[in-house]
């Protein structure tokens, strides 16, 4: 009688939660570097300098740049989100609606104006131009932790 051999299902579970976890780090590591020096002067190594990985890892989980810039448009405006006016409807006077509604605005402009500034500086100076970004362009379909993107690439 031949021995049956158990076939046990293999799941991912703490290495897909490390590589979900290296996906973040290099992702957060080039918002950082998009913010404090500009797309078009963060490199691959420098990614992977500050994200604690090796060159190779980055190009695993990003193999174009394109891809590694989508991942940091859609986890930087996940986080930062464009602000929500339907709330401002609720304020019966004119003057106050709009004095809340323009709040808002500023808030969010400051908070993402570094980042903002870099992106639309180094866009000319990237193949973003070339693929048909602009700063004016609404949502695009970007995967990382969102499905959308709502401003240009950080």
């Amino acid at each position: 009688m031949a021995a049956e051999k158990a076939t046990r299902a293999y799941r991912m579970g703490r290495r897909a939660e490390a590589m979900e976890d290296t996906r973040l780090r290099i992702t957060e590591a080039g918002v950082e570097l998009h913010g404090s020096i500009g797309p078009a002067r963060t490199t691959i190594a420098g990614i992977a300098e500050t994200a604690g990985v090796q060159r190779h890892t980055v190009y695993r989980y990003f193999p174009t740049e394109e891809d590694q810039l989508a991942a940091c448009s859609a986890h930087f405006w996940g986080r930062h989100p464009r602000p929500d006016f339907e709330g401002r409807q609720a304020i019966g006077e004119p003057a106050e609606r709009i004095t809340h509604a323009l709040k808002q605005l500023y808030a969010f402009y400051s908070e993402v104006e570094p980042k903002l500034v870099n992106a639309l500086r180094d866009a000319v100076a990237t193949s973003l131009l070339s693929a048909g970004w602009s700063p004016a362009r609404g949502r695009e379909n970007h995967a990382l932790t969102t499905k959308t993107s709502d401003g240009p690439p950080i």
